[in-house]
């Protein structure tokens, strides 16, 4: 929509100097296709880590995060709303 409405313009690949770098299965992908208005800028999981020897009974789930019955203590996260919501939605499926 926002290309057909002409709101944005094609990225100027010469302008990119990492984008030598970028992984083949990162290129082209078919909501991107020639990487003509957009490309993958990071890459990476998040993850649920914990102290087996403080947390006994951890059962490995984020529901740790969101399941208001869950008992899984204090926790920290990242300080990044992106990362955030990534985890909300592979939470929720």
């Amino acid at each position: 929509m926002v290309i057909n409405l002409k709101l944005i313009q094609p990225l100027d690949h010469s302008k990119i100097s990492s984008l030598k770098n970028l992984m083949p299965k990162f290129s082209g992908l078919p909501f991107a296709p020639g990487n003509k208005y957009s490309v993958a800028y990071q890459w990476g999981t998040v993850g649920l880590m914990y102290r087996k020897d403080k947390i006994k009974n951890m059962k490995p789930s984020l529901d740790v995060l969101f399941d208001p019955k869950s008992d899984g203590g204090p926790f920290l996260l990242l300080d990044s709303v992106r990362e955030q919501i990534g985890i909300a939605l592979k939470y929720l499926g």
